[in-house]
């Protein structure tokens, strides 16, 4: 087969979202997925705040919240029938600086299929019945010993990303333990049903005899996921019987009737984390380096921030830029998975002894305050940094003329490419510099200042990001705070940008 830069394993929303990141970085790339179709299930039907951003910046912001719904209140049916709403997350609302400030609940088969579309417009696709068999490595790239339909191929890249999974076959082909725990005592049904009974406006948990039992509805659907913790006993399938069984348990009432199932699983208790997220040219993310609980729905938020995390620095790797931006992907997300492990295995010990769904949240959970401080990538070099610093998750800002068209930053920010804010008059000689070295398509550069071609009018954005004085940022192409500097100095800068994007 003909060379290509970067072979992706893995065609779920892990999958899709590296693949559209590739795409937009003109890297060329193969996407394959052992299955023969789309999966059909509703599975991680929540998008945090943090990856609405990511879908906002991927351009398919609008397709997912015109397919899903704002998480709405939970209604906890307690024995005895009484009733009661708990809103979940403390009714943030939108603000200047967080758009997204509350969970969203979409079916994940629908997340797939908007992802699957944004693909197709940037020029890719998905190869289904495509499984990886073996993979050589070498100082220069990768051979891949592919089984497709049409019979078995070698494929060489430059990289591999396995995005296949817990199961995943590239963490194995690597070697590469995945150090955790089974709990074979916890165990869940997760079904979509179609059902009569219950109203669609909230979320039902019901705290009867047996155990936890969820009915949530998903929006623009006629489904509900159901969610029942079940005995080790428990077959290893749900059915519709088995579930109206449980639902009659548990509600105390014979009114809830299932009229069909479209999609159903048995879950258990896994804990777990790759050893390595990287081994040579091929790397692993998503459930392929780390499985948790359910809890907090963090599963598939957190995968798909691995892939925005590693599209451009392999975009990067390819162009030039040294060696230690590929290691920077393991040592910047595979600590925020092992903090994630632990706190969604606390919260499902809690959703087990309460019988239903934990309703705090915070700005971690949420996945707005996960930051990179301290990292190989963050220069905090200001005298006197605000709230945000090198590392840290770059909030938006409203109110900003943009070349003269009222904008938010999240605006100018949108795309692949690295952006240097520069605040003030003084840094014109940095940007011409810069501005000979790197092409517009490599880099964004663009002065805040009544005269540049961002004006802050009403101060949302020096307010957001509690800028003093008149520094100069670099924000990455993941929109996180990379360099942050007082200092005019352009070789400075340029020095920073080439360990980003070559």
């Amino acid at each position: 087969m003909k060379p290509v830069d970067v072979v992706v394993v893995g065609a779920g929303p892990v999958g899709m979202t590296l693949a559209c990141e590739l795409a937009r970085h003109g890297v060329g790339f193969r996407l394959i997925d052992r299955v023969l179709r789309p999966f059909d299930g509703s599975r991680g039907k929540t998008l945090q705040p943090r990856t609405l951003e990511l879908m906002d910046d991927l351009g398919v912001i609008a397709r997912i919240l015109a397919r899903g719904e704002w998480t709405p209140a939970i209604r906890v049916h307690q024995p005895g029938g009484e009733t009661a709403i708990e809103h979940l997350f403390g009714g943030r609302l939108p603000t200047s600086d967080t758009p997204y400030p509350r969970p969203f609940t979409i079916a994940q088969n629908l997340t797939e299929e908007i992802l699957r579309g944004r693909l197709t417009e940037l020029g890719g696709r998905v190869e289904y019945g495509v499984e990886l068999e073996g993979l050589e490595q070498t100082d220069e790239g990768v051979v891949l010993t592919l089984s497709a339909p049409t019979g078995q191929e070698l494929q060489r890249a430059s990289y591999v990303v396995g995005c296949d999974g817990g199961r995943s076959t590239l963490r194995g082909l690597l070697g590469v333990p995945f150090e955790g725990d089974t709990d074979e005592t916890r165990r869940l049904y997760v079904a979509d049903v179609r059902l009569s009974g219950l109203d669609r406006t909230s979320w039902h948990s019901f705290r009867g005899r047996g155990g936890m039992l969820n009915l949530a509805p998903l929006a623009t659907t006629d489904l509900f996921q159901c969610q029942a913790a079940v005995p080790p006993q428990a077959p290893d399938q749900p059915t519709l019987p088995l579930l109206q069984s449980i639902i009659n348990e548990r509600t105390g009432c014979d009114d809830i009737r299932l009229l069909d199932m479209a999609w159903g699983t048995a879950w258990r208790l896994n804990v777990r984390l790759a050893a390595r997220y990287r081994v040579g040219r091929a790397f692993l993310a998503g459930d392929a380096g780390h499985v948790h609980s359910p809890a907090g729905a963090q599963g598939l938020n957190t995968g798909v921030q691995d892939a925005y995390n590693l599209g451009w620095k392999i975009a990067g790797a390819l162009r030039g830029a040294p060696t230690a931006l590929l290691d920077s992907y393991e040592a910047e997300r595979r600590p925020i998975a092992a903090w994630m492990l632990g706190m969604t295995s606390a919260l499902e010990a809690q959703s087990f002894e309460m019988k239903g769904l934990p309703t705090g949240r915070d700005d971690s959970m949420l996945q707005l305050n996960l930051a990179y401080r301290g990292g190989v990538l963050a220069r905090e070099q200001r005298a006197a940094p605000g709230y945000v610093v090198a590392g840290d998750r770059i909030p938006d800002a409203t109110g900003l003329i943009w070349n003269g068209t009222p904008a938010r930053l999240f605006d100018v920010l949108r795309g692949p490419r690295p952006t240097v804010l520069a605040f003030g008059d003084r840094w014109g000689e940095a940007l011409a510099a810069l501005r000979a070295h790197f092409p517009e398509p490599q880099l964004a550069l663009v002065q805040v200042s009544p005269n540049g071609e961002v004006v802050d009018a009403e101060g949302h954005l020096r307010a957001s990001l509690q800028i003093t004085g008149a520094p100069l940022l670099v924000i990455r192409p993941d929109k996180y705070l990379g360099l942050a500097t007082d200092r005019a100095d352009a070789a400075e800068v340029e020095a920073y940008l080439r360990s980003l994007i070559g």
